[in-house]
């Protein structure tokens, strides 16, 4: 899965800005962000909504990998979730749908 930053950290300088990109992408686990969400939040206080998001997104990916998700869509009244040919789950893919 790969993430597009549509939104700029909140840090004026673009060199420590793109390091924090580069650091949050490569990150393995969630230990990891959370030490990467601790130096952010020392260096310039409270995050706005855009970092928050990314942060979630993350967490989501992450989910994805540990379960072998290998693609998903999100539409207004269902999901849809595409599995590694190596997964336990016996269809590729699987549909939900939300009254």
């Amino acid at each position: 899965m790969v993430l597009k930053f549509q939104k700029k950290l909140y840090s004026p300088d673009s060199r420590l800005r793109l390091l924090y990109y580069k650091n949050l992408s490569s990150s393995i686990g969630k230990e990891d962000r959370l030490s990467i969400q601790s130096e952010l939040l020392e260096e310039f206080g409270s995050f706005p909504e855009e970092l928050k998001h990314l942060f979630f997104l993350l967490d989501i990916r992450e989910f994805c990998k540990n379960k072998l998700i290998v693609d998903f869509k999100a539409e207004e009244k269902s999901l849809t979730l595409t599995f590694h040919e190596k997964s336990l789950v016996s269809s590729q893919t699987a549909s939900l749908n939300f009254k």
